[in-house]
């Protein structure tokens, strides 16, 4: 029994240490053994680092620097912008980019884009679901694209917004007064074009680009 437990004890500790045989003073660590990688599930690729761009988004350099969404060619209902394009960031999204692309019901802006044109999504599926419109005014993740005609008094740009597209607001003629946040860094061309009754606009210093 003293041998089996004197072994043991032996056999416990050159988990730590062992002397060599040429130099008994001299004590050579074993390092513990790497934790094994995750082992891959079948059938499960590993996710990219961004989703690559739907099939049929036509992309347009501007100025050497950026890429602009000019057209949708797709027939896809979801529509997936990417942040970047050949190695340069997805800035911008022309004006009718989207126009009529009746079956489109769901899109997403990545917050790379700084500015949305007029009319980037008139006439889609998902500019025709009410259920999508919010006290009258339709956003897309924090884009806001545009208001109902017939909205009236004093309107508050949601917080977190980014941009407001170009013809957001026109003709809305009933709008007294709005105020924008200091998260919106551009405001499209013509957004508040006709609104005979505008009398009063907050704009902060956070917008860059009218």
């Amino acid at each position: 029994a003293t041998l089996a437990i004197f072994g043991l004890m032996t056999f416990a500790a050159c988990n730590e240490e062992t002397l060599g045989p040429d130099d008994p003073d001299d004590p050579i660590v074993i390092p513990e053994p790497d934790e094994p990688d995750d082992p891959d599930v079948p059938g499960e690729p590993d996710e990219p680092d961004e989703q690559e761009a739907t099939e049929g988004l036509i992309f347009d350099l501007i100025d050497g620097v950026s890429y602009a969404v000019m057209e949708y060619v797709g027939t896809s209902a979801e529509v997936y912008i990417p942040s970047t394009y050949q190695g340069l960031p997805v800035t911008y999204i022309g004006d009718e980019a989207f126009y009529g692309c009746s079956s489109l019901t769901s899109i997403r802006i990545p917050d790379s884009v700084t500015y949305i044109g007029w009319d980037a999504f008139s006439d889609t599926a998902y500019y025709n679901d009410a259920s999508n419109w919010e006290d009258g005014v339709l956003y897309i993740g924090n884009h806001l694209i545009g208001a109902e005609y017939n909205i009236s008094g004093n309107y508050s740009v949601r917080e977190g917004t980014k941009t407001i597209a170009g013809g957001a607001f026109v003709y809305c003629s009933s709008l007294t007064s709005i105020t924008i946040p200091d998260s919106v860094t551009s405001i499209g061309s013509q957004a508040f074009y006709d609104c005979d009754g505008l009398t009063s606009i907050t704009i902060p210093d956070s917008v860059t680009s009218i």
